[in-house]
């Protein structure tokens, strides 16, 4: 394969003219012939080409529903703690109460519906409902996270404002990333185009899971910001006199970094880093050249 460029091909490659010379090839050489002059490489196929086993997906459909089992487990027992255990009228209790019922709720519809392609408009349903869910918990991460940087740098209680973080998080913002998605599936191809041959997800043949993936970035990127001001804010608390005093900063520091990465949702980065990770790998195997007759 050569790169053509974006314009061309979705992910920029293209094997137009070459071909793979078989009687000189082996399992350490490969050998392609092409009718035109440009730098081929072997790429790996990270798109469809390789198909996993029905071994390898009956234990990724267990992972998956085991591992979800056990979230939404996790999350009922932390929604009863804050329930019974906490003044539920405080801005805290209530957004991560709130958190919690929508990250819950997103994961059962997923459990629920994920593999109901059959039925185009409970398919399209279900991804509705997953992509305001989850939407509405990154939602619901951000204002934690304004709520810490309000909490902690400013010394400012959010409680007369409660109710507009409801709005905003439960109605506001998802239901308009929603429409717009609909909108655009409903314009380009129909509405059966708003998700995946696959899956009831988010389309990625038209671009529509970018949607998701463009709200979930720019609110990961505010919340590391505002977690990296509140630690320098935190450790600031303590007045360095001596090492110990430093020590003590580095420990403050590193327990807020502890509690606030999981709440704030930065985990979640790792799933946005592996399509870069992807073209990296790609783009590591372009560098190997070879032959071309």
């Amino acid at each position: 394969m050569f790169w053509r460029g974006f314009s061309e091909s979705s992910d920029g490659f293209s094997d137009e003219g070459c071909h793979v010379v078989t009687s000189r090839s082996n399992s350490e050489e490969t050998v392609c012939s092409c009718n035109h002059l440009t730098h081929c490489a072997v790429l790996f196929d990270y798109n469809d080409g390789t198909k996993l086993s029905k071994q390898d997906e009956t234990a990724l459909k267990i992972i998956t529903y085991v591992g979800l089992s056990l979230s939404i487990m996790g999350i009922l027992v932390t929604s009863a703690l804050y329930f019974f255990f906490t003044d539920v009228r405080q801005p805290l209790s209530q957004i991560r109460l709130s958190l919690s019922a929508s990250l819950g709720v997103g994961q059962l519809i997923f459990l629920a519906g994920v593999h109901a392609t059959e039925h185009t408009a409970a398919c399209i349903a279900v991804a509705a409902l997953m992509q305001h869910f989850l939407m509405a918990a990154f939602c619901w991460m951000l204002v934690e996270g304004v709520y810490l940087y309000l909490f902690v740098v400013k010394v400012y209680n959010i409680n007369t404002k409660m109710y507009m973080y409801h709005v905003i998080s439960w109605v506001g913002l998802p239901m308009i990333m929603m429409a717009i998605s609909l909108g655009i599936a409903a314009a380009k191809e129909g509405i059966q185009s708003y998700v995946s041959d696959k899956y009831c997800w988010l389309s990625s043949t038209n671009n529509l899971i970018w949607i998701f993936i463009s709200f979930v970035t720019f609110i990961e990127v505010v919340n590391i910001l505002i977690l990296v001001r509140d630690i320098m804010e935190m450790t600031n608390l303590v007045q360095p006199t001596g090492e110990d005093d430093h020590i003590q900063q580095i420990r403050i520091g590193i327990k807020a970094c502890a509690l606030m990465i999981p709440l704030l949702g930065v985990t979640w980065l790792f799933g946005l880093l592996s399509p870069i990770q992807r073209l990296l790998l790609t783009f590591s195997q372009y560098s190997t050249l070879l032959r071309v007759s």
